[in-house]
């Protein structure tokens, strides 16, 4: 007779897979979800392990949204659902499973553009963020709380959270697009102080880290940030070389229908009216 799986064994595979998440690993990632889904068919039952599975599930359709954004529609329904299922259900949540309810249901009401509504909810996974003793769950905490405050303009939150989790995700190899987004949001919060001397490294910094991954999507960002930032410079010969270069990513990369080209184009059009062209 064959022996069950016990739980501690499928939710150990289970913190494993959201590493490979956070770290936007795809096939890793897909890789340990198809193992998962068959354990847990052999695995003795345990409810909150279950809910852990699909909150998890929630968040791996996050990470493959951001490469497949046109699936965001459709899978946003499904995903309020979940919450809404886990949040109200009558399963007696541990207090980590609280943390991931609490969090993700906040990167859901971000997503929404509901700032308020996800900031309340960080607020009430944050209490319950001495829980957590992986450095690069906490990174990715501290990331989402950049990113939001960023959006509501408190800048100076936004730098202080970006810039712990920069410092984390950049003790390990495999988080680079994770540094270049925090690169992003620091760079972008300087860029509102109007430092626009401090935020030019920041962008240069993944413009390099994104060109060594190879991946057009960043390296286009990367390219309109620092354009955007000679803008503000007013060094018009420069920001419009690297906003040509941002766009000419978007365009071969077939990017556009991402609206991607819309900010270097805008911005080349201001560029050629102070020129008087």
């Amino acid at each position: 007779m064959k022996l069950k799986l016990s739980s501690p064994q499928v939710g150990i595979k289970i913190n494993e897979w959201y590493r490979q998440i956070c770290g936007f690993h795809v096939m890793k990632a897909e890789k340990l979800k198809a193992e998962i889904e068959q354990e847990i068919l052999e695995m003795e039952q345990d409810q909150n392990l279950l809910l852990f599975y699909q909150l998890m599930d929630f968040r791996h359709k996050v990470m493959l949204e951001y490469f497949e954004p046109a699936k965001k529609a459709s899978n946003d329904e499904e995903i309020k659902k979940l919450l809404e299922t886990i949040e109200h259900s009558q399963t007696k949540l541990t207090d980590m499973l609280e943390y991931y309810v609490h969090f993700f249901t906040g990167m859901f009401e971000f997503e929404q553009r509901n700032y308020l509504s996800a900031i309340a909810y960080y607020r009430s996974a944050e209490k319950k963020l001495n829980l957590i003793s992986d450095d690069i769950e906490r990174a990715e905490f501290y990331f989402k709380l950049a990113e939001i405050y960023y959006h509501m303009k408190q800048t100076h939150f936004s730098m202080h959270y970006a810039l712990q989790a920069l410092d984390t995700y950049s003790a390990y190899r495999t988080y680079t697009l994770r540094i270049i987004h925090c690169e992003f949001v620091i760079g972008a919060n300087y860029d509102d102080l109007k430092c626009y001397e401090h935020a030019l490294p920041y962008f240069k910094n993944a413009l390099k880290r994104a060109r060594s991954i190879g991946n057009p999507r960043v390296i286009g960002s990367a390219l309109f940030n620092l354009g955007n930032c000679y803008y503000q410079m007013n060094d018009l010969a420069a920001a419009s070389r690297y906003l040509k270069d941002s766009l000419e990513v978007f365009e071969k990369e077939n990017l556009t229908h991402l609206n991607r080209s819309l900010d270097p184009l805008f911005m080349l059009t201001q560029i050629l009216f102070k020129q008087k062209k």
